[in-house]
């Protein structure tokens, strides 16, 4: 009889091993799951951030640059041409324009800007010999009308692209949820009758087995907490002087405007701005801009 009670307890023992490795098991895969869950949703958001936002400064650049050509032509007529500053902002827009190009290589939008701004630029080919004159003026701003209506529309057209795929993923969203509450309810009964089952034979191992599945979602939650602060640390490395350049370079002012708005040399803008590429790790001013954006640097009242 002692035999058999001892084989009976050993059984037991085996099944609640079991169960706890089955249990144990799908805390893992469901924490798998969750993880995937919200790396997709993440990356596929970012992705979207990245579509939609892409080319704002650019276009908001050029925007600027318009108006300073009919404000510079406007004076030209009245006697006040200043003809190094129309041919400063004609080489930044072009500047301007080739990397929206580069960003919208096969956007039609941006094929019609690019030739527009072209048939403007001609405008200002032969000003130091004609000079200025006020039917030029009237054909300057009908093209700067027609460029702005073609920004307007290319506005419109990656909105719109925006807000189709933001659709298809509220609705991934919404049928993994679906999944996800399933899921809980499923492993909440298992739950429970895992501890009926075990507080009755065993109350020891449960705690044990209590502990270790604390520890495996702490480990999920230490690292994400670690990723996350390995993505931020680079704004504490950021000085009082650099967030300031960071900010006008955020709002898309060039090297030069900073100078002359924070009152330093140009070249020292220039260093200040490779420090600030170096404690991010990127080398990219637009995407630099954009990731200060993010981080609610360059939220100022002058944008």
């Amino acid at each position: 009889m002692r035999i058999v009670k001892i084989l009976k307890k050993e059984k037991i023992l085996i099944q609640i091993e079991l169960l706890i490795i089955v249990v144990a098991t799908l805390f893992i895969l469901s924490g798998f799951f969750v993880y995937k869950h919200i790396d997709n949703l993440t990356r596929s958001s970012e992705e979207i951030y990245k579509k939609t936002t892409e080319g704002t400064i650019e276009v908001r650049l050029l925007e600027e640059q318009l108006n300073h050509f009919e404000t510079l032509y406007t004076l030209g007529l009245i006697g006040k041409a200043d003809i190094n500053k129309i041919n400063d902002v004609a080489s930044e827009t072009i500047t301007n324009l080739a990397t929206l190009i580069k960003i919208y290589p096969e956007s039609v939008y941006v094929v019609n800007i690019s030739n527009s701004v072209v048939s403007m630029l001609k405008i200002f080919d032969d000003i130091e010999k004609e000079g200025f004159n006020e039917l030029e003026l009237e054909n300057l701003t009908n093209k700067i009308d027609q460029i702005k209506n073609d920004i307007i529309s290319f506005k419109a057209s990656n909105r719109l692209k925006g807000t189709n795929e933001i659709k298809q993923i509220e609705n991934l969203s919404k049928t993994s949820n679906n999944m996800l509450f399933i899921l809980f309810i499923s492993n909440a009964l298992l739950l429970i009758f895992f501890g009926i089952y075990v507080a009755r034979i065993l109350s020891g191992k449960l705690r044990k087995v209590s502990q270790s599945l604390q520890d495996l979602i702490q480990i999920e939650i230490d690292s994400k907490e670690k990723k996350e602060y390995m993505e931020s640390t680079w704004i504490k490395e950021i000085n009082e002087r650099e967030k300031e350049i960071l900010t006008l370079m955020a709002q898309g002012h060039t090297n030069k405007e900073i100078s002359k708005k924070i009152f330093i040399a140009e070249q020292t803008v220039k260093n200040y701005v490779s420090d600030i590429y170096n404690k991010i790790g990127i080398h990219d001013r637009v995407q630099v801009s954009i990731l200060a954006i993010k981080a609610g640097i360059g939220l100022s009242k002058e944008q």
